[in-house]
């Protein structure tokens, strides 16, 4: 494994005003570059700074937790940079750490615990912890689908490789078709891996009705062509925003 870190993602305990943190990147000297597409979140507001890292926000309407997240375009040159504007930023704001979101989390009731899910996968590092992969591997199969959603969420933002396998058994047993889906089209993007290809006959909640398959389009073909695009679509929609819970914390 690399010795650098790819990104560093910084997730916020206070509702983020897009202007107030405009204001804030201004006077650090940071660059505007406008609402720049990203992988998974579509355009989203972004900023250079002048030694080289890249700080794009992700608004609490979004992903229920505001979250600021520091890269480079090469970040294995722009380490030292990365970790100035990570420090910036969590000086001028009040942010989770990752043992602060986990110590939330244990003392939140059930019902409210999925935005904070999402707050304590986004303090993790693209570095494998345990303590945050064993809560996001239980949380998948959560009987609360809020909780299933928010683990969904958890594995997106984190990628790490030890969530293959559970990711991959959460999409062979998820009964909401949203979920299903989107667990599916994960497997996918991130680990090259086609749920349905472990399975005899695929459920038909997460694939598409025998009926609507083109002749002699196989199973998982099928699946991939109805798979939910990244920042498109109802179900992303619905596993992203606020109908996931806003988070709200108060010391």
């Amino acid at each position: 494994m690399a010795n650098w870190w790819r990104w560093r993602r910084i997730p916020f305990k206070d509702a983020l005003d897009e202007k107030a943190f405009g204001s804030f990147a201004a006077r650090t000297g940071w660059t505007y570059a406008g609402r720049v597409e990203s992988e998974w979140f579509g355009p989203t507001p972004t900023w250079y700074s002048l030694d080289g890292a890249v700080i794009r926000v992700y608004p609490e309407d979004a992903v229920s937790v505001a979250i600021a997240e520091v890269s480079a375009d090469e970040p294995e040159v722009h380490q030292r940079a990365m970790a100035e504007a990570e420090a910036m930023v969590r000086r001028a704001f009040r942010c989770f750490t990752a043992v602060e979101a986990l110590s939330l989390l244990r003392s939140t009731s059930s019902e409210a615990k999925a935005p904070v899910l999402t707050a304590v996968a986004a303090s993790a590092s693209d570095r494998y912890r345990p303590d945050v992969g064993e809560v996001l591997t239980s949380a998948l199969f959560a009987p609360q689908p809020s909780i299933r959603a928010a683990a969904l969420r958890g594995v997106m933002l984190t990628q790490w490789p030890q969530l293959e396998r559970p990711l991959l058994a959460h999409a062979l047993t998820e009964n909401e078709d949203d979920l299903a889906r989107f667990a599916w089209y994960l497997a996918h993007q991130l680990y090259q891996q086609d749920a349905d290809a472990y399975l005899i006959r695929a459920p038909d909640a997460a694939c598409q009705d025998q009926s609507e398959r083109p002749e002699g389009v196989e199973m998982h073909e099928a699946e991939a062509a109805a798979a939910p695009r990244p920042a498109a679509g109802r179900s992303l929609g619905l596993l992203l925003g606020a109908a996931s819970g806003r988070m709200t914390w108060s010391p």
